[in-house]
């Protein structure tokens, strides 16, 4: 009976005597082992273990071994189910890369190691201001070799909002990052003089939607008082006066030469909105002269100014008398005060 059936194992005999059979028997076969020696060899031949394994059993690998400029990956072959003698497990390599990452102006944001086949990837994607970042160039997945790959980029448009001081929007405009801002014309506010923008205009697109508001500053005008030949300043506001659009001016105080009455200003104090020029005006005092006949009836009034000549009316006739003067005091002339005038007469 052949017993050469059984891999991994040498027949050693039966369980009992099969010589000697006396009744019904079942006789098991008996098997050694084998063992087998293993290798563990490194790319260049180098043994880096040897073991002795059970058929059928499994192979403890040295610790990974080491390549400069490799990674180790495993062995060629199942280190799990030893079946041949002298087996020889070779240690398999595969290279390492070097992916350098670029940034658009050429600087080196990072070099990464992979293992050939594998894909490359920064440790984080790279910014730029101004733009969006959409990928590398070349494509750095199944690295093959070493390789360089560099950063790309799509600018963005950002939007300028143009606003007046009450939240007009007079203009929009939408473009690219870094480019040259063609502003609108200067904005115009009656009684304020434009002074730019707030925040100020930037030369070039910046990296942010931005709303810029105009600013003005309010016009002043020159608001001079003359006082003439017949007045002096009495204090008050001064004779000339600094004032905002629209604002009211400062009535100076008048004190009139004698013989004279200040009456007023001959233009408006209020609502200035241009430089002005504001003459006092006056009048003479005047003094009430009244001319009677001799019997009381009135012949004239006259309104005389201080220090003039009352002028009398014609003289009065009257039958049997001739008339001779005035009776007031003095003569009409050099008036100074309130007077009344009598016909003086004498008898034919």
């Amino acid at each position: 009976m052949s017993t050469d059936f059984r891999k991994g194992y040498d027949f050693i005999g039966w369980e009992g005597n099969p010589e000697y059979i006396d009744s019904g028997r079942v006789l098991n076969a008996q098997y050694n082992i084998h063992i087998y020696p293993i290798y563990f060899e490194d790319y260049d031949g180098t043994i880096l273990k040897t073991e002795y394994v059970e058929y059928g059993g499994s192979a403890s690998p040295p610790a990974d071994p080491s390549r400069e400029g490799y990674a180790f990956v495993g062995w060629d072959g199942d280190v799990d189910f030893v079946e041949e003698p002298y087996q020889v497990f070779r240690a398999q390599y595969l290279p390492i890369y070097d992916v350098t990452f670029e940034d658009h102006d050429g600087t080196v944001l990072e070099t990464v190691e992979v293992i050939e086949g594998n894909d490359a990837e920064p440790s984080q994607e790279p910014q730029r201001t101004g733009y969006t970042f959409v990928g590398w160039d070349p494509d750095s997945s199944n690295v093959q070799e070493d390789m360089t790959v560099v950063a790309q980029y799509e600018i963005n448009q950002y939007t300028i909002t143009f606003e007046d001081y009450d939240g007009f929007v007079m203009e929009q405009i939408t473009q690219d990052y870094g480019t040259a801002i063609d502003p609108p014309d200067d904005p115009e506010r009656t009684g304020y003089d434009f002074v730019g923008w707030d925040p100020e205009l930037p030369g070039t697109i910046p990296a942010e939607d931005k709303t810029l508001t105009a600013q003005y500053e309010i016009k002043t005008y020159t608001v001079e008082f003359n006082l003439g030949d017949h007045g002096t300043h009495d204090g008050g506001g001064d004779l000339t006066q600094t004032i905002d659009h629209g604002s009211n001016a400062v009535e100076p105080l008048v004190d009139a030469d004698e013989g004279y009455e200040f009456v007023g200003w001959d233009s408006s104090l209020n609502n200035i909105t241009e430089d002005k020029l504001i003459n006092a005006t006056y009048v003479e005092d005047e003094h009430k002269v009244t001319f009677e006949d001799w019997d009381g009836t009135v012949l004239k009034v006259e309104a005389v100014a201080d220090g003039g000549d009352a002028t009398p009316p014609p003289d009065p006739e009257r039958v049997g008398y001739t008339f001779t003067s005035w009776d007031g005091g003095n003569e009409p002339l050099d008036i100074t005060g309130t007077i009344t005038y009598i016909a003086k007469e004498e008898e034919i």
